[in-house]
């Protein structure tokens, strides 16, 4: 505990480094975009971020563009609290980790607009395989909502959310075309059109990345498109429909091992065999109707559709794999501002069925589940909407476990606006429901080769319970800065049962630590942000530290803008880390890591923009997750704006 009240007292630490920004800026033309004074993703209506007691962190498209990078994993690494990176660079493993203050990437919930983002057909339910080849360029912004999120959205959300907003019409015509390549064979394209009137429109995206990856056998595609439209019925009514499709190849490393002599490990290797090949579409429509004065109401119809498909050689002769997942979803929310009691309310159902197959036996084909959510939240504002209280309640009703499952969550925000101070806590609920490969799962027996049933539908659900309490407080300069203590609690773990082959309940785990985010525009030229995270406590099923899991990180960036010139720089730095190999109860270490990206763009006229980006300037040698990642490398490109 001394150890966390030290970091949370120091949580300014990393604001000390040195960091170069070579230029300055003009307000007037060039000036960086404040914070977003409203999120969704903690209350699933828009609320001034003032009124929010959940911890949430917002990137935007201005960021996007300012770091020049399509990665969305990229994008995120100054969120405080959150643990991502493209494991191997392009190409690689192709699954990159979206970890809430130290949980794993299952216990995150992905979003679209406030959607569930998933494939049934992954052992764990989750988008995390899709969610790797997440680009940027159709996105307005990115919302990661920390702490559980279960009482809002459902299942998954055991450590909180992380919720795509994308693009929507706006009024007028306008294009946005951009392409880049450099380092490692990488071509990257997208082209984004708009065009509205009053009574409605359209957005539309696609982008192409082509890339050699880092190794002889590293090649990777990713074709990304997206149409969102809106069509307003009358001044009450409007009807939303979305297509999103993402279609992703990438060639596979063999993953790090053991060294022979069992006291150290190899890094990835190159795989000449080892592929992957996603398909995912999201699409559907949401209506909804406004009274424009204290009503809304929306309802969503939507569906996922995953087809994965893999090669892997176990050095014994390969195997193919094909998942294929489906969701389809009912979502129906209302909202009421009631304020002569300064009370707003949430409320809603939802529907979910499931099913998934595999042609490798897998998973049945017949493998289906369906659940029935109803939820409900109260905010109330009192001393003059000084302070905000709320409360949330769900049930969820699985049916392949025939078991109804609840969650409750409470914040609260108190704002001393005359001291710039706000102070913030929640406590919340989470939980994850068996998946159907974990109720209705098949697989080989290697002993026999006999197919079992490795399905379990006695199984209860996980279950987690977040706390988070800190302090944002404004200072002079344009400074805000948020301290904030967090700790999770799991129980009821989903493992597979080696021996008995099948699923079953065991302990939990834990994690505790200290978050600091910090926003500074101390000239109307200088946008600056740092991140620190110190993960004291993040303990397994067996009360050991987690791999992967380093006690300290931190981020630290600046975009300055001048005339015609924006510059982008940022330094991370990783601690060493535990990895844990099949077959060994040692664990061995990984060492830290401080990396350097910068970007540097030019704007010819109004319509076109020329920018070099680099990473990795001091060329570390480094891995993450026993995999081996990128050197420097250079990226320029030319974007234009109609």
């Amino acid at each position: 505990m001394k150890r966390e009240l030290l970091a949370f007292i120091v949580g300014l630490a990393p604001i000390a480094y040195p960091m170069i920004i070579p230029v300055v800026a003009d307000a007037e033309e060039r000036s960086p975009v404040p914070l977003p004074e409203t999120v969704i993703t903690a209350t699933r209506i828009a609320t001034e971020i003032e009124k929010v007691g959940r911890t949430v962190d917002v990137r935007t498209q201005d960021d996007f563009q300012a770091q020049k990078t399509f990665s969305v994993s990229d994008q995120l690494q100054t969120v405080p609290g959150l643990r991502t990176a493209e494991i191997g660079g392009p190409g690689a493993p192709g699954v990159t980790p979206f970890e809430i203050r130290g949980f794993r990437t299952s216990g995150t919930q992905f979003l679209i607009n406030g959607l569930r983002f998933n494939d049934p057909s992954s052992i764990a339910g989750t988008a995390d395989s899709i969610a790797s080849f997440m680009t940027t360029n159709d996105l307005s912004s990115v919302e990661v909502l920390k702490g559980a999120s279960s009482v809002l959205y459902g299942s998954d959300g055991q450590a909180g959310a992380i919720n795509f907003i994308t693009a929507r019409p706006k009024e007028g015509f306008s294009t946005d075309l951009s392409i880049q390549g450099g380092s490692f064979g990488t071509i990257q394209e997208y082209a984004n059109i708009n065009l509205g009137t009053e009574s409605g429109g359209v957005f539309a995206s696609v982008s192409r990345i082509d890339s050699d990856g880092i190794d002889a056998n590293g090649e990777y595609e990713n074709t990304t498109a997206f149409i969102n439209g809106e069509v307003k019925l009358s001044e009450t009514f409007s009807l939303q429909p979305i297509v999103r499709m993402v279609s992703a190849q990438n060639d596979l490393d063999r993953g790090p091992r053991l060294n022979e002599s069992q006291d150290g490990w190899l890094p990835s290797s190159d795989s000449p065999t080892d592929t992957s090949k996603v398909n995912h579409v999201f699409y559907g429509a949401i209506a909804e109707y406004s009274n424009q004065s204290d009503f809304r109401s929306r309802l969503s119809t939507y569906v996922n559709d995953a087809d994965r498909a893999f090669f892997f050689d176990f050095g014994f002769g390969g195997s193919p794999f094909d998942y294929r997942g489906r969701s389809f979803n009912v979502d129906w929310q209302n909202s009421l501002t009631i304020d002569e009691l300064g009370a707003e309310l949430v409320a809603g159902f939802d529907y979910e069925n499931q099913s998934a197959r595999s042609v490798a036996t897998t998973l049945r084909d017949s493998g289906v589940q369906d659940r029935y959510g109803l939820f409900a939240k109260y905010r109330q504002f009192l001393l003059d909407e000084a302070l905000t209280l709320d409360g949330g309640v769900r049930a969820t009703h699985v049916s392949s476990i025939s078991n109804t499952l609840p969650s409750l969550e409470f914040s609260a925000a108190y704002n001393l606006a005359e001291l710039g101070t706000k102070f913030h806590s929640s406590v919340a609920q989470g939980f994850r429901a068996p998946t159907v490969y974990e109720t209705d799962g098949l697989a080989e027996d290697f002993n026999n080769g006999t197919v079992v049933n490795v399905g379990n539908r006695s199984l209860k659900e996980e279950e987690t319970l977040t706390f988070d309490v800190g302090v944002t407080q404004a200072l002079p300069g344009g400074v805000s800065l948020d301290l904030t203590y967090f700790s999770l609690e799991s129980d009821q773990t989903i493992l597979f049962d080696f021996e008995n082959l099948t699923h079953v309940n065991g302990d939990g785990a834990r994690t505790r630590g200290v978050e600091s985010g910090l926003s500074a525009s101390p000239f109307d030229w200088l946008l600056v942000r740092g991140a620190y995270t110190y993960l004291a406590k993040a303990e397994g099923l067996d009360g050991a530290r987690t791999q992967r899991r380093p006690f300290n990180i931190w981020a630290l960036n600046g975009t300055a803008k001048f005339d015609r010139f924006t510059a982008f720089s940022e330094v991370r730095y990783r601690g060493g880390q535990n990895l844990a190999f099949f077959g060994t109860s040692d664990l061995l270490r990984e060492s830290s890591v401080i990396l350097w990206d910068a970007t540097v763009s030019y704007d010819l006229t109004k319509e076109t923009q020329l920018f070099v980006r680099a990473d990795n300037l001091l060329d570390r040698e480094f891995t993450e997750g026993g995999y081996r990642m990128p050197g420097s490398s250079v990226m320029g490109g030319i974007r234009f704006r109609l």
